[in-house]
């Protein structure tokens, strides 16, 4: 009798008949419908890869993977192909010339890639900035208060410049112009958005996840793992550029508005959190490996006159509030479906979530069959997650040594990272394999 086992990956092969013959054990399949299925190829080391620790897919469907070793970003299209003209983000640094080693990545709409490096620190890179070029920038302006009439002269970078540019009854009647290829140049690199340093209520933080958020109000979240809270920045507006087409854009930095969770063991509280994401409705999700629980949702409510966040899952209501499910989750993603998947990091697997909290599916595992007559799988790896009058339905890692980051595209297909073997893990639903993405 043989055991065949269906490890997610989707090379099939057919076993000859003296083997069959031959092993002593039974073919027996597995009977789920459907199983998460390793696409391949894995994309590796070959591509550069050293540590790839999060990604983002943008709206081209480039793919950005922030790799903390390489101190760099890689762009990869859809085949994994890296693409010319981001050259960059390899062997990242700051204003001071010191190497930046981003752990979490995010584009927005606006193509604005969004990194940090478990500093205090947010960098921002524009796509669109530089496939356009930039004309010239601002060094200070004449403003109209639209009340009085009254006007003033003010230089950029001034306190009074950020507070004329964010103010609603001031505009710009007069324009200075500079085309410094230095300044130009700071527009065009990597820069800093957000400075946590300046933050007066933490004098020290370590952000830890970004993500950005799809709608008009012009921020982002991000979680900061040393004081157990999530931040909500703004995009304040801070200069006027001129692009090389003849468009005129904005600017901006970064500030903080609000707090949406902070420190806490309950349901909707923050503690030590690694992983965020955030769905077409401002839900938030976020993982953790602080105390009690490790994977959240919670979602803006407005019932009281203000803006508070509330849990959406409760201990004893939904599978993913179970005690003990999670071992450090290193990452959550949630789809178009608001499907939810958990970097699972502990357990070496990809924990899969409908929408409503219920558990659907895992991948990244090896599953399999085992006819009782063989025994109880003793493997210390395999746990026995169903059984029957005659087989075991077992489980066991295989695939992954450490998955982090993860993401998921409008495909379904699901991206993993995995540092420990510098390389990119893909898996998809075996009845949706499609023309667009077979598996090999």
């Amino acid at each position: 009798m043989v055991i065949i086992f269906l490890t997610g990956c989707v090379e099939k092969m057919i076993l000859p008949e003296d083997l069959l013959e031959d092993s002593g054990t039974a073919t027996v399949p597995s009977t789920n419908d459907t199983t998460y299925l390793q696409v391949n190829p894995v994309w590796d080391a070959v591509i550069g890869f050293m540590t790839p620790m999060d990604l983002s897919i943008a709206r081209d469907g480039h793919i950005f993977i922030a790799d903390s070793a390489a101190n760099s970003i890689f762009v990869l299209d859809q085949g994994g192909v890296r693409v010319e003209g981001f050259d960059i983000f390899i062997n990242l640094q700051d204003s001071d010339g010191l190497p930046i080693s981003p752990i979490d990545v995010d584009v927005d709409s606006k193509m604005n890639a969004f990194f940090i490096d478990g500093s205090n620190r947010i960098f921002r890179w524009n796509l669109y900035w530089n496939s356009t070029g930039i004309d010239s920038v601002l060094t200070s302006a004449v403003f109209k208060d639209t009340l009085t009439g009254d006007t003033i002269t003010t230089e950029y970078g001034t306190l009074a410049w950020f507070e004329q540019l964010n103010f609603q009854d001031m505009t710009i009647v007069e324009y200075h112009w500079t085309a410094d290829l230095a300044l130009l140049d700071s527009y065009l690199k990597p820069h800093l958005f957000y400075d946590g340093a300046n933050d007066p209520d933490y004098e020290s933080s370590w952000f830890s996840a970004i993500t950005t958020v799809e709608d008009t109000r012009n921020h982002l979240f991000v979680t900061d793992y040393a004081n157990d809270r999530i931040l909500e920045i703004y995009y304040a507006r801070n200069n006027f550029i001129k692009l090389s087409s003849g468009e005129y854009v904005w600017s901006h930095f970064g500030v903080k508005i609000s707090e949406p969770e902070d420190y806490g063991t309950g349901s909707g509280t923050v503690n030590k959190p690694l992983g965020l994401d955030v769905d077409y409705e401002n839900n938030l999700y976020y993982c953790q490996t602080g105390e009690v629980f490790l994977v959240h949702k919670i979602y803006p409510d407005f019932s009281k006159g203000y803006l508070d966040y509330l849990s959406a899952f409760q201990l004893f209501k939904h599978d993913i509030m179970d005690l003990g499910r999670f071992s450090a989750p290193r990452d959550v993603a949630v789809d178009d479906n608001q499907m939810i998947y958990v970097s699972n990091s502990g357990a070496r697997e990809i924990q899969v979530f409908n929408s409503d909290g219920s558990f659907f599916k895992k991948a990244g595992i090896l599953e399999y069959r085992v006819d009782r007559e063989l025994g109880y799988p003793t493997d210390s790896l395999a746990v026995v997650v169903d059984s029957t009058e005659y087989f075991y339905l077992v489980e066991e890692p295989g695939l992954l040594l450490n998955p982090a980051g993860i993401t998921v595209d409008d495909r379904g297909v699901i991206y993993v990272c995995d540092p420990d073997q510098s390389s990119i893990f893909r898996f998809r639903l075996s009845n949706v394999l499609d023309e667009d993405l077979q598996p090999e």
